[in-house]
C-alpha cells in the first residue's frame, strides 16, 4: 500500500472512476487557500495512488509539499480519459491564469493533450 506524503491533511478521492485512465486533480494549501493544479496518467486503469502526487518545480510549492506538516488537501475534480483531463488542465490553467495568479503554485501553464 502507497503511504500518502505526510503534508496532505485531507483527501477526496471520490470522482475518482473505475475505469479512468487519467485524473485532474487539485492540491490546495488550508492555510491560505493556495492552489496547485495537475493532471495525471494513471499506472493502472482507476487506481490511486500509484506513487505519483505532483511535478511542480517551484521550490516553495515542494518545500511544503514534501515537509512533515500536514497542510494540504488533495482531492481528484474529475477522472476519465487522458485526452480530455490533459483538456480540462489546459482549460482550468488558461482560465485561471495560474502562472501568474498569486493563488496558485503552477509556474506554468499546461498545454492540451
Amino acid at each position: 500500500m502507497i503511504e500518502f506524503p505526510k503534508s496532505i491533511k485531507e483527501i477526496d478521492l471520490s470522482a475518482l472512476k473505475l475505469d479512468a485512465e487519467a485524473i485532474k486533480y487539485l492540491i490546495t494549501n488550508l492555510d491560505d487557500g493556495k492552489m496547485y493544479s495537475g493532471s495525471h496518467l494513471l499506472y493502472e486503469k482507476g487506481v490511486f495512488p500509484d506513487t505519483y502526487w505532483q511535478s511542480s518545480r517551484n521550490p516553495e510549492f515542494n518545500d511544503l509539499f514534501y515537509s512533515m506538516k500536514p497542510i494540504f488537501k488533495y482531492e481528484i475534480i474529475d477522472s476519465g480519459d487522458y485526452t480530455e483531463m490533459k483538456q480540462l488542465e489546459s482549460q482550468t490553467h488558461k482560465r485561471e491564469q495560474v502562472n501568474s495568479n498569486p493563488m496558485y503554485y503552477n509556474l506554468a501553464v499546461a498545454g492540451g493533450a
